[in-house]
């Protein structure tokens, strides 16, 4: 049931970065996070559910990027 809420399914990532100094005084930072789609499934046990003792399937894939600029004073 809390799967439904937070929906934590993901077995395996893949994560890859880079920083370049730019300057003596900036550098850039990017990152990237891939999640393979991973999925799980249950009885729906919670009392607001749609349709209670039915069979629920969570399926979920991420792709992240993150990019950030440093510079020293």
């Amino acid at each position: 049931t809390l799967n439904i809420l937070a929906p934590g399914v993901v077995k395996h990532h893949f994560t890859g970065g880079f920083s370049y100094k730019a300057t003596d005084h900036s550098t850039f930072e990017f990152a990237g996070v891939f999640v393979p789609q991973s999925s799980v499934s249950g009885p729906e046990v919670t009392p607001m559910g749609m349709t209670p003792g039915s069979d629920i399937k969570l399926r979920m894939y991420q792709i992240q990027l993150m990019g950030g600029w440093t510079y020293d004073f």
